[in-house]
């Protein structure tokens, strides 16, 4: 393990000091002997033991994913705080949940109040469709949107649409020119 000596730090343009074992990546060959153990686990049952098995519970019950999954509405944890059940909420974290939304809490997609923006998320890919000529697909559904913006550059014609995974109902070979960009998208005109 390295250690430390006055001549680690030195003095930036700044003025202030900087360390240099921290622009470093930490080497775990450099683990002090205080925290090594001399009989390690098996990794199996630190497996076991962290996901298989529950305390007080017998090892040979059924797994996390072998329990059996129950059905529970939306509307039904709204309604547990809205009447302050904490304590049926937090039992049913111990089960296996599948959620569904009721209808009457999930607005519909062309909805005036939703504005939808995909300029901050974690998908890689994402497609739109149009459900008919025009160029709407990429357009905000709001009377007045200030922050959208798209630029439209129609000299891309070499470019080659590839979707990934995306289903588009025709095949997309040399049907397919791309537009321009938007906010963290790219914009495609079938043809």
């Amino acid at each position: 393990m390295s250690e430390f000596s006055e001549d680690s730090y030195h003095t930036d343009s700044s003025g202030e000091e900087e360390d240099d074992n921290l622009a470093v990546a930490f080497d775990l060959g450099d683990v002090p002997s205080v925290v090594e153990a001399d009989d390690p686990l098996p990794q199996s049952d630190i497996y076991e033991g962290l996901f298989l098995r529950q305390e007080g519970v017998d090892a040979s019950g059924p797994t996390w994913e072998q329990t059996k999954t129950s059905t529970v509405k939306l509307s039904a944890y709204a309604h547990m705080f809205e009447k302050n059940q904490a304590q049926k909420a937090i039992a049913l974290l111990h089960r296996r949940v599948n959620l569904t939304i009721d209808s009457n809490l999930s607005p519909r997609s062309d909805d005036n109040m939703l504005m939808w923006d995909g300029s901050k998320h974690f998908l890689d890919f994402t497609l739109v469709v149009a459900g008919s000529m025009g160029c709407h697909a990429f357009l905000p559904n709001t009377a007045a949107d200030h922050t959208f913006t798209i630029t439209l550059d129609l000299r891309q014609s070499y470019r080659q649409f590839r979707p990934k995974y995306g289903k588009l109902g025709f095949d997309p070979t040399g049907s397919m020119m791309a537009i321009g960009t938007g906010a963290s998208s790219e914009l495609w005109l079938p043809f």
